[in-house]
């Protein structure tokens, strides 16, 4: 893990029972770690603990000077409103939204393949790349499950495409680096960069199995 006080943007993509539940960090320079995961192994009736799931979120907050919270609000909006109520400068980053999921996409895959972006090793981290599949159509590229139904989990993997692009783009406010409560309304995400020529880079990702190598 980083240093105490460290600043680091966090990485969120929930879900309720299928799919696993996952918070990744990400330091100015790039280094990803995964500061917590939830998964359903093989118990049908498991949830995902949300209160847990809360209390690690606050817990990072006090460990680390945390600048935002970047969410993936499907099915966390009370989560988000009581984490927002708490302090905690949450962030919407709705993943189904293709604009910006793939300038997102583009800038983390460009990092790992140019070596500016690290990871802490965490096998559940590498794991869930390992599972990302591209999906491709006149819009660009951008990472997938497999199927739907695939019990091959991309939510971490997820999480640090999220972490990495918010870490990377600098506040609005030039005076501080630090985001908080009381300026998060004020402030606006950043327009996405539009994809001129996602061809030029997804040509070069033949399998999710290389760019797998690359992070490791």
């Amino acid at each position: 893990f980083p240093s105490h006080d460290t600043d680091v943007v966090i990485g969120f993509d929930g879900s309720w029972s299928g799919d696993s539940t996952g918070l990744v960090g990400c330091t100015d320079d790039g280094f990803l770690f995964v500061v917590d995961a939830w998964e359903r192994l093989d118990d049908p009736h498991w949830r995902v603990p949300i209160a847990d799931v809360e209390a690690s979120i606050l817990s990072a907050c006090r460990r680390w000077s945390v600048r935002e919270v970047a969410c993936d609000p499907y099915r966390w909006q009370r989560t988000m409103q009581a984490l927002e109520d708490e302090g905690v400068p949450i962030v919407q980053w709705p993943t189904n939204a293709v604009a910006r999921i793939i300038p997102a996409w583009q800038k983390f895959y460009d990092a790992v393949m140019d070596g500016t972006v690290s990871h802490d090793g965490d096998p559940r981290l590498a794991r869930h790349v390992e599972n990302m599949r591209i999906k491709r159509d006149a819009r660009g590229g951008r990472p997938v499950k497999e199927a739907r139904e695939s019990s091959r989990k991309i939510d971490l993997g997820i999480c640090a495409v999220l972490a990495f692009d918010r870490a990377t783009v600098r506040s609005v406010d030039n005076d501080s680096c630090q985001w908080s409560h009381n300026t998060l309304n004020k402030h606006r995400l950043a327009r996405p960069e539009r994809l001129t020529t996602p061809d030029k880079y997804l040509k070069l990702v033949k399998t999710m199995n290389e760019f797998h190598q690359a992070l490791m």
